[in-house]
Parts: C-alpha cells; sequence; structure tokens
C-alpha cells in the first residue's frame, strides 16, 4: 500500500482485502487506486472486489486482460497515477519467469521499485 496525503494506492492486493479496509478506516485514509501487476495464478486477486468497495479505480495492464470482461483502466507505459503527492510512474520491465509490469514511485529524493510483491 502507498499512502500519501490521505490517498492510497494498493498493489497486488490479496483475496482478503478487510486488511487493507480497516487500515485506512484506522487512518483516514481513501483508497484510490487498486493495481494489479498481472492477472495471478499464483493467488486470488482482490483489487477488483476492493475498488468496487471502495469507489478506487482498478487497473490492469492490457496485455494481460484481453480477455476479461469487467471494466478496468489499462496500465500503459508513461502513465503516472499520483497518490496524494506522490507520482506513481508506470514503467514496464521485462523480467523472465517474474511480471512484466514494475512500477516506480519517486518519493522526493528516493525512489522504491516494485514488481509484484517485492520492493527493491
Amino acid at each position: 500500500m502507498i499512502i500519501s496525503n490521505g490517498e492510497a494506492a494498493v498493489i497486488d492486493a490479496v483475496q482478503t482485502i478487510e486488511v487493507f479496509e480497516q487500515f485506512a478506516k484506522e487512518n483516514n485514509v481513501q483508497m484510490k487506486y487498486t493495481i494489479d501487476t498481472h492477472l495471478h495464478a499464483d493467488h486470488i486477486s482482490g483489487g477488483r472486489r476492493l475498488a468496487e468497495k471502495t469507489g478506487a479505480s482498478y487497473w490492469l495492464p492490457p496485455k494481460d486482460a484481453t480477455e476479461v470482461t469487467f471494466q478496468y483502466h489499462p496500465l500503459v507505459e508513461g502513465e503516472t497515477l499520483t497518490v496524494g503527492n506522490t507520482p506513481i510512474i508506470i514503467q514496464p520491465v521485462h523480467s523472465p519467469g517474474l511480471t512484466y509490469w514494475q512500477y516506480f514511485t519517486d518519493y522526493g529524493s528516493s525512489i522504491s521499485f516494485y514488481r509484484g510483491y517485492f520492493i527493491s
């Protein structure tokens, strides 16, 4: 979960979304985005359901969404999603054996790098 200035984005939410809802409520945070880095074979995503329950927008790479029948926002290279005061820059990087999509977040002087569940 990325939180900035009262807004939040959740990346690759697990099926049990209550933990995200509770945390947001306890910290007075509005869910703005839920992002799935890929359609998951390794777990059941809660991203779409979390978006529906909180009013957040749901984002998914179009490469993984060719057969989906639900509404989503396509993650495209160069897109910037802003959470509070924090930009999340969408930058695909090919990682054999891992998800194709990764995200760079600029926190002023530091850069975070998201790849699926991992933060480097």
